[in-house]
């Protein structure tokens, strides 16, 4: 059985003056700072969406705001079977946006998620991974989504490109970033584990996914 962990997004109103988006794992708890008000403007009760499923315990990974207000949220579940990632987009009021998948979310099935990217255009970019443990192994892909979220079939294959990184056995990704004229930043970490050898790499892909040489 799962501890009954949800996972919330909420908007917080500093001082009276300035407001943040907070994602929060919550369990019987609430904000302590005074200065915090819950923005009850946000959201479908209170301030707070909910953006988790049925299953609980489930972890928040990545948390992107778009240029035009909404937000982009990827949870889900990686020690389970099967592992997979939700990307729910969230209009500027906290509600789930319909234009974007199925209800607001978009399922990746059999991935963890490192990080989103939003390009100028509105493509959604998604850093996802699948750890294998006996191997010391993850195998990343570098995954794009089109403003409805369908898969974006002009980049990669299949709307992915796999080891965006190089051939380190593990790859961690840590940041997106893309250019006006569409060229893709990857920033992150390989790893080999025998010899033990760290890196920090930064990769630039053309706006097809190809690697740009």
């Amino acid at each position: 059985m799962h501890n009954p962990f949800l996972l919330f997004i909420s908007r917080i109103s500093i001082c009276k003056s300035k407001s943040l988006l907070a994602a929060a794992l919550l369990c019987a708890g609430a904000l302590t700072a005074q200065s915090w008000q819950p923005d009850t403007t946000y959201g479908t009760s209170n301030g707070l969406t909910w953006v988790g499923s049925n299953t609980g315990a489930e972890s928040l990974w990545a948390c992107k705001p778009a240029p035009d207000g909404s937000l982009y949220i990827g949870n889900g579940h990686q020690s389970m079977a099967p592992q997979y990632t939700v990307l729910t987009r969230l209009n500027a009021y906290g509600q789930a946006d319909s234009s974007f998948g199925n209800f607001g979310k978009v399922l990746i099935p059999q991935a963890g998620l490192y990080t989103i990217g939003i390009q100028p255009d509105g493509r959604v970019l998604a850093a996802t991974h699948m750890y294998y443990p006996t191997v010391h192994h993850n195998l990343v892909s570098l995954r794009r989504l089109l403003p409805n979220g369908q898969v974006d079939s002009t980049f990669g294959k299949d709307g992915k490109v796999d080891a965006p990184l190089g051939d380190f056995w593990f790859q961690t990704v840590y940041a997106i970033e893309t250019l006006a004229d569409g060229r893709i930043f990857v920033a992150g970490i390989g790893q080999f584990y025998e010899p033990v050898i760290q890196q920090l790499l930064i990769s630039q892909f053309l706006p097809n996914g190809d690697r740009d040489m």
